[in-house]
């Protein structure tokens, strides 16, 4: 039983990091566009 659980835990631990792993990026594509966007108008 508890082989189970731990690979159902392992499971739902990966979906989580996933999840976080993929807000993260979206956060930091967000911080490069708004960067990139900053160094456009200061360029021109």
């Amino acid at each position: 039983m508890t082989d189970i659980y731990r690979i159902l835990d392992r499971k739902k631990l990966q979906i989580v990091f996933d999840a976080a792993e993929e807000r993260c990026s979206l956060k930091h594509k967000q911080i490069l566009d708004k960067l990139k966007l900053m160094a456009r108008s200061r360029c021109s």
